[in-house]
């Protein structure tokens, strides 16, 4: 160890934050004890000597640490003011601002563990989503909980059921209905098999994949029934307009299918009398 090294150590000690020996150069040692004697000579840089003696008692790995903690910091307040735009302005239902992997109903994990492994590990979305299973398997929750994980992530995220998109189709105004959902990384279509498809429906549904596809958003589409079904349904109601059907299909690949199985938590929730003559309908084979 250098005289310079050695007296710059017994001056300013170790890291004023882990208390380790600071590695400094001899160069960098020399300079520092000849700044600070010349501002020590001159009562006049008091302040000076101590924003100084504040820069070299840290040491690289503390200052280090500071930076991410000011940019963890900023971080969290634009995933706040993301999170709070994004559910005030209604591209979210206020009711899933809560619906995150670490509140997640663990009766839905417990039924398709294999999927909310994949699922907590999906941010952000490498490739589109077809969702389905039989009502109250968890569909929604878990489309929910990958939005949240991704707005974390500051990318935006969106939700819009099918119907609210048909409604809006035939406004005079539907292209300015729905313009705010094409910008959000993510966009979660909820029931597409329970919307009333029409030809303007599948026009408007054609036009905001379009606008999505172009950007490389994500899509996550809820339903009750598989690929082939809804297709068939949308080509028998498009009217004219079922060459735009393959189009729409084109413009969800590429996409991955998940099939969440298992009891309806809804079913095994209710506390009102059924009847026992009523058949259930509802076993997984039903709808596919």
């Amino acid at each position: 160890m250098t005289e310079w090294i050695s007296e710059a150590q017994k001056r300013f000690g170790g890291c004023g934050i882990c208390g380790k020996a600071i590695p400094w150069s001899e160069d960098v040692a020399r300079d520092i004890v000849e700044r600070d004697d010349r501002m020590g000579a001159d009562p006049d840089c008091a302040a000076m000597r101590t924003s100084i003696n504040g820069f070299v008692i840290t040491c690289d790995p503390c200052i280090r640490h500071l930076d991410r903690e000011r940019q963890f910091g900023d971080h969290a307040a634009r995933v706040f003011a993301l999170r709070h735009r994004t559910y005030e302005t209604g591209l979210m239902p206020y009711d899933a601002r809560d619906h995150t992997f670490d509140e997640s109903v663990r009766e839905y994990e417990a039924h398709n563990p294999e999927d909310w492994l994949w699922a907590r590990a999906c941010t952000p979305l490498a490739e589109n989503l077809w969702l389905m299973g039989n009502p109250g398997r968890g569909k929604t929750h878990m489309a929910e909980c990958i939005a949240n994980a991704h707005l974390d992530a500051r990318r935006g995220a969106s939700c819009l059921t099918a119907e609210a998109l048909c409604q809006a189709a035939r406004r005079f105004d539907a292209e300015e209905r729905l313009k705010r959902f094409r910008e959000p990384f993510l966009l979660i279509m909820e029931d597409i098999d329970k919307a009333v498809w029409d030809a303007q429906g599948v026009t408007a549904f054609f036009a905001l994949l379009d606008a999505r596809y172009r950007e490389k958003r994500r899509l996550i589409i809820t339903t009750n029934v598989n690929v082939e079904t809804w297709t068939a349904t949308a080509k028998a109601a498009a009217g004219d307009s079922t060459a735009l059907v393959p189009a729409i299909l084109e413009r969800m690949l590429p996409m991955d299918r998940r099939w969440l199985k298992g009891p309806s938590l809804r079913r095994e929730q209710q506390t009102e009398i059924r009847n026992p003559a009523e058949p259930e309908t509802d076993s997984d084979d039903a709808l596919f």
